[in-house]
């Protein structure tokens, strides 16, 4: 998303960042509500990341509507287009295999990680990032979304924990999101429309674009 578009996030999207860069942070936990922006705050801070001059790798992998452990290493495993004609017998084995050859910082990004962490395999998830983390001698970190917190003795995963934005960032998403520019000046009492949003981003820019 173009910097002049981003309103409201630019503190979570430094901090996430910093906690990648430090080198010390297994796991950065960005959570909210529905709506809030968290998948668009983790595209943001890992295109950031993906800066040469960071010298980092990032992986960008969408877990919604993974469950199982194997369903997250073979959609981490293709998203670093390591699959070539089939899946691995053992994914997550696999994926531990080949974490012991990184050599150079690697950032997973984790968006929308919600099923697994409430599924039965959520142990077997977690064990499987702290062996990665572990192999790969501290050089993987994961960035994960996810509506709910979690903890972990290994992880101790860091939060960045998304709110409404305010009531004049919520006003310039609002009037960003209208469809023209001809039209943004007629807009009338946009902090009612705001208030009637519940300053959530996402129904920002829905109602937004239906202006």
């Amino acid at each position: 998303m173009p910097e002049n578009r981003m309103f409201g996030r630019t503190r979570e999207i430094k901090e996430v960042k910093e906690f990648v860069q430090s080198g010390t942070v297994a796991v950065v936990l960005i959570t909210g509500g529905p709506g809030f922006g968290k998948t668009t705050v983790v595209k943001e801070v890992a295109y950031k990341l993906a800066n040469p001059e960071n010298e980092r790798t990032v992986f960008f992998c969408r877990l919604s509507t993974k469950r199982k452990v194997s369903e997250v290493a073979t959609e981490m495993i293709d998203s670093c287009e390591r699959i070539q004609t089939h899946v691995p017998e053992n994914p997550a084995q696999w994926l531990k295999e080949w974490s012991k050859q990184i050599t150079t910082p690697v950032t997973f990004v984790l968006d929308n990680a919600d099923d697994v962490l409430e599924s039965e395999d959520r142990s077997s998830f977690l064990e499987m990032l702290n062996a990665v983390r572990m192999l790969s001698r501290q050089n993987v970190t994961f960035v994960v979304t996810s509506r709910n917190t979690f903890n972990n003795d290994d992880l101790h995963p860091k939060v960045a924990r998304l709110k409404q934005v305010s009531v004049e960032e919520a006003k310039n998403i609002l009037i960003t999101e209208a469809s023209t520019e001809d039209f943004q000046p007629k807009l009338s009492r946009p902090e009612r429309i705001v208030e009637l949003c519940g300053c959530v981003p996402l129904a920002l820019c829905t109602v937004g674009s239906l202006l």
